[in-house]
């Protein structure tokens, strides 16, 4: 394995308070890359300076882009991988903290799985400052147990669909050759990132994933990002507001799943005509639980538990516990 396999692959935008410790982090790899390529998007604070500063203090190139006005994260990456020239790309956030081993045992990996098509971590989740919150991410977002056991016996399309999304780009890294496949990303939502549309379409066609059970990465979360609205509203009006938000949010899921579907239609991997019928399947289950919202009594009774019957709920919600929510809590007329 050769250093020049390697891109790395960073957005920044008004990083500059964690910016210089994740770019040591990366720079100080066991395994290095050839390049670092940094896009930012018409940062505000130091951000580019840091970066110029510590380009000029590193052997390794780090090219930097700046956008004359702000795209947004899911554009931003899009453009920053197109420039990757390396055989492998790694997506890295601007404020985490890479473990130095990253690199290494991503490619250690790819060396023993040569049909791969992405690698992904798990991480410490941690604070601003740094300091652990005890947790990881696996567990946080629930890939464990039958999760885990069922991704990695090769059900992996299916169980992404099942429930939330466990691939984070801070832990990933993928093979360039699928780059035409993969670009552009037909999401602009953030329900659907760029990490989740990479790791989605490579499971489909057959190009796996690997999931190490290593905390390679600090996942710096940061404490502005708490939600604290609705405190004052009936109960009623709050689910009325969940329940629009989850309607909105299918609508949303769908169109990213017939984008999907589209982007592998016409493909002749193995696996492509068992991930569009799961593609479509899940297209299905969301509409007709989209369709409940305007329905009530016996009719809404009735079609819920046909959709059960069908076993999609099972297979596309993740539990019982939806099919239940959907029973109980109808819409406010």
């Amino acid at each position: 394995m050769k250093n020049d396999l390697i891109s790395v692959a960073m957005c920044t935008y008004n990083g500059a308070p964690f910016l210089r410790e994740q770019l040591e982090s990366i720079s100080g790899q066991t395994f290095k890359p050839f390049e670092i390529v940094i896009v930012d998007d018409a940062s505000n604070d130091e951000s580019v300076e840091i970066i110029r500063n510590f380009s000029a203090s590193v052997q390794i190139p780090i090219r930097l882009i700046e956008n004359k006005k702000n795209l947004g994260v899911i554009p931003n990456f899009e453009k920053a991988i197109g420039l990757c020239r390396g055989k492998i790309i790694f997506l890295a956030d601007q404020d985490d903290i890479w473990d130095l081993g990253k690199i290494e045992a991503h490619m250690e990996v790819y060396a023993t799985h040569p049909q791969c098509g992405y690698v992904f971590s798990d991480a410490e989740l941690t604070d601003e400052n740094l300091r652990t919150k005890g947790q990881s991410l696996w567990s946080a977002v629930h890939f464990s147990g039958k999760r885990y056991k069922a991704y990695a016996a090769g059900e992996q399309l299916s169980t992404m669909l099942k429930g939330r999304s466990f691939v984070y780009g801070t832990t990933m890294s993928f093979r360039s050759i699928y780059l035409d496949f993969l670009l552009p990303f037909a999401t602009r939502t953030s329900v659907c990132t760029h990490d989740v549309w990479i790791s989605y379409l490579l499971s489909s066609v057959g190009a796996y994933g690997v999931a190490l059970p290593l905390p390679l990465v600090r996942y710096r979360q940061h404490s502005d990002n708490q939600a604290g609205a609705g405190r004052n509203i009936s109960f009623s009006d709050r689910i009325h507001r969940i329940r629009e938000t989850k309607a909105k949010k299918a609508r949303t899921w769908v169109e990213v799943y017939r984008n999907m579907a589209n982007r592998i239609r016409n493909r002749t991997d193995a696996h492509v005509s068992e991930s569009l019928q799961d593609f479509e399947s899940k297209i299905m289950h969301l509409t007709i639980r989209g369709n409940f919202s305007g329905k009530r009594g016996i009719v809404r009774s009735r079609d819920l538990i046909a959709e059960a019957l069908s076993g999609r709920y099972k297979k596309y919600s993740g539990s019982w516990k939806s099919f239940f929510r959907d029973l109980v809590f109808t819409d406010k007329q």
